[in-house]
């Protein structure tokens, strides 16, 4: 019988994977006790739509850059948006609708419903 192999990934609910970023320095390390997203890649998204949005809601955010290809491997996608409690809240390509994002992230019915159809319509 073989033992089950562990995937790891960046999905919505669950917790990010862990990375060594160098010696005792880990990934956990940047975030922050407030909002976070990581730019992952050597040349990642533009993430002013996410800030724009978090500032419109009053969330502090704490974007970070992590130019490592291995990472971005790791996570599939080079936008991931993160809870205070480091729990995975969305990923993504792009910031194209960062305000329906968070809209829905944080549970604000009136600006998802506000926001929804036109966000939708890039789904």
């Amino acid at each position: 019988m073989r033992a089950p192999s562990l995937v790891t990934a960046a999905t919505p609910g669950g917790r990010p994977p862990h990375a060594w970023l160098g010696e005792g320095y880990s990934l956990y390390d940047l975030f922050g006790f407030e909002w976070t997203l990581p730019r992952l890649g050597r040349q990642p998204p533009d993430s002013q739509g996410f800030e724009r949005a978090a500032s419109t809601a009053g969330l502090a955010l704490k974007v970070v850059d992590i130019p490592s290809k291995e990472i971005l491997d790791i996570y599939s996608v080079p936008l991931v948006l993160m809870w205070p409690d480091h729990i995975v809240a969305w990923h993504c390509v792009s910031d194209i609708d960062a305000a329906f994002t968070l809209a829905v992230v944080t549970g604000n019915p009136a600006d998802v419903y506000r926001r929804g159809i036109r966000a939708l319509t890039h789904i």
